[in-house]
């Protein structure tokens, strides 16, 4: 797992609401969406798999009990 802002990120939503803080609880949370739409987030299907581990791990890490959804690709 890298060490950038968005995997940190991904990590403390996770233990944020892991219902575990006062803050409820998640138990799905997404990695991205609509990845292949330039108006939302305009990347390639081969470059969003490092985005999909990275949050996964992130995730796991924050809380291990959630469920982690891949984005959709469109078009």
């Amino acid at each position: 797992m890298q060490d950038h802002w968005p995997v940190r990120f991904a990590q403390a939503v996770a233990e944020r609401y892991d219902g575990k803080h006062g803050h409820g609880l998640m138990r799905y949370i997404g990695i991205l969406n609509e990845v292949t739409m330039p108006q939302f987030f305009d990347i390639k299907h081969t470059d969003y798999e490092p985005w999909l581990i990275n949050g996964y791990e992130a995730v796991k890490a924050g809380n291990p009990n959630a469920r982690v959804l891949i984005g959709a690709f469109v078009n």
